[in-house]
């Protein structure tokens, strides 16, 4: 396989209107490697805390050395602008290339909601960003900002007319038992898959049927 050339903030900008764009998250370097031999365009990775996000970030960039990276800080980790510009930097150094912070939310939606939102948009737009996830707003309410700001849209659960999707790993190939918001898409079960290889495993143990012959490695001493 040709190695893919990794996109610069440059690039994704330039892609805007041309195609959608495909943002997942990783966590660990095995999923970063698979995303990017997908071909998806960035990955946002981070961890429990501040110090595993830079583990987490240094796994993700080992495992897809020729993919845009994103990581994030919580807004709550830094009280000036200073230390928010230090944490940024180490995780620039873990291996990111793009560091963000966490935005607002809102459960009700209205004309006044609406266009709180899109001021918020044009704001983050002049300090400077280059791109905003739509979690959970109103199709119609994601597609105008989409078209009203420079900056990339990526769409969680907000339609398909942002600038790329935005989903999580684990949702898309379903790695837990747990239960996924109704945006998800699932393509597979990798964690049905997993009981079902280690119960055979178990069950192989248990009646001899492993290890055979074929698994031993020194079959007798010379």
């Amino acid at each position: 396989m040709a190695t893919m050339k990794k996109l610069t903030v440059a690039d994704l900008l330039a892609i805007k209107g041309k195609r959608k764009l495909m943002l997942v998250t990783a966590f660990d370097a095995w999923t970063a490697k698979a995303a990017e031999e997908a071909g998806v365009d960035m990955i946002v990775a981070w961890g429990a805390d501040f110090e595993s996000t830079k583990y987490v970030v240094g796994e993700v960039r080992r495992g897809a050395p020729n993919t845009l990276i994103g990581s994030g800080i919580n807004p709550s980790a830094y009280e000036s602008q200073e230390k928010a510009l230090r944490l940024a930097n180490e995780i620039r150094a873990a291996g990111t290339d793009i560091v963000y912070c966490s935005g607002l939310e809102t459960e009700k939606w209205t004309d006044v909601e609406a266009t709180k939102l899109y001021k918020e948009v044009m704001a983050l737009e002049a300090a400077g960003c280059i791109a905003i996830e739509m979690e959970c707003v109103p199709e119609k309410v994601a597609a105008e900002i989409s078209k009203c700001t420079k900056m990339l849209v990526f769409s969680m659960g907000s339609g398909p007319d942002c600038d790329g999707q935005f989903i999580f790993a684990e949702e898309l190939l379903r790695t837990n038992s747990g239960r996924f918001p109704r945006h998800a898409i699932t393509y597979g079960n990798m964690y049905q898959d997993a009981v079902k290889h280690l119960t055979q495993f178990c069950e192989d143990v248990k009646s001899g049927a492993y290890p055979t012959k074929k698994y031993s490695i020194l079959k007798s001493l010379k």
